[in-house]
């Protein structure tokens, strides 16, 4: 569909600027995905698995989404549906992943599910993955972190 469809269908340009997929949108690089997945919250649903992080300074508090789409998942035509599916519902509800960088690794059931139920599974796991990382960010503020160790720091022993 192009920009001028778009135009005289009653959409604003402004709108149908939103409905791309910019690159400042998704997570392209490796060491970004590795980023994401070493020190992000993960979050299972039906159908997807995400992995998510605060976004980075840099990218602003505008969402960005990776996608993983294995060949577990199917063939090349319906991973690419999958992506495609997936991609569009970013791009309708870009507020419930603000503030994110998501790692979204599709499973094997995504390929037959409907895209309503694809859709309500997506966005379920992002609020419920939002949740975790406010309050992970939230505990590390206020000095309530799990008792773990720094790396840097020597162990000690109290005998």
């Amino acid at each position: 569909m192009s920009a001028h469809t778009h135009l005289s269908s009653g959409l604003s340009a402004k709108n149908s600027e939103d409905c791309t997929f910019k690159k400042s949108d998704r997570v392209c690089k490796r060491h970004e995905f590795s980023r994401i997945q070493r020190r992000g919250q993960r979050q299972n649903g039906r159908f997807v698995t995400l992995v998510g992080a605060r976004s980075q300074p840099k990218t602003g508090q505008r969402g960005r989404i990776g996608l993983t789409v294995g060949k577990k998942v199917g063939d090349a035509p319906t991973r690419n549906l999958i992506k495609r599916r997936l991609r569009g519902i970013f791009r309708e509800n870009r507020a419930a992943f603000a503030g994110m960088d998501i790692v979204v690794i599709a499973q094997g059931g995504a390929a037959k599910a409907p895209y309503d139920d694809l859709k309500q599974d997506l966005l379920t796991a992002a609020a419920n993955l939002w949740a975790r990382i406010a309050k992970s960010g939230q505990q590390r503020r206020y000095g309530h972190s799990e008792n773990r160790q720094s790396r840097n720091e020597p162990s000690r022993n109290r005998s």
